[in-house]
């Protein structure tokens, strides 16, 4: 009688940390699947359209978005962020809170722009047509006949090495 009560103890203790764990039984708002298809409607009628396929509301300010748009056709399956990008043309950012997903203006990136000149080391003379690049961001530019080059980098800015 025992060792039942503990194998009974024991089930019901692996069973309640499987269900209660964080993360284990609910999928992310944003990750769940939804197909939409829509013809002559609206922005917010497909937004309709997928809160209700995700179980879930959206939250959003109605002077970034232009809900009453006419979308003449829209056909996509996926992941609620890849319907929304493909709705959206990918201009927003999306965020979780509680039921509600919360679409925000994408933040714009900001660019920064690197000047310098580079020169022999052995003669100190300009060194034309060499190319300088960004193994991060994989972005390069070539020096002119004096040397010097402009390189543009996204975000922030760190010191060369």
């Amino acid at each position: 009688m025992r060792s039942q009560a503990w194998s009974f103890l024991l089930v019901l203790t692996l069973g309640a940390s499987f269900f209660l764990a964080p993360g284990c039984h609910a999928q992310k708002l944003l990750d769940k699947n939804v197909s939409v298809s829509a013809k002559n409607q609206s922005v917010s009628a497909i937004l309709k359209l997928i809160e209700k396929q995700g179980g879930f509301a959206f939250g959003y300010n109605s002077d970034i978005i232009s809900s009453d748009s006419l979308v003449a056709s829209f056909v996509k399956s996926g992941s609620v962020t890849q319907v929304l990008d493909a709705l959206l043309t990918g201009r927003f950012h999306y965020k979780e809170k509680g039921d509600y997903v919360i679409i925000q203006r994408a933040q714009k990136e900001k660019y920064y722009q690197i000047y310098g000149r580079v020169l022999d080391g052995e003669t100190g003379k300009e060194v034309d047509y060499a190319s300088v690049y960004s193994m991060e961001q994989l972005v390069s530019a070539l020096t002119d006949d004096g040397g010097v080059f402009k390189l543009r980098l996204r975000g922030a800015v760190s010191l060369c090495r």
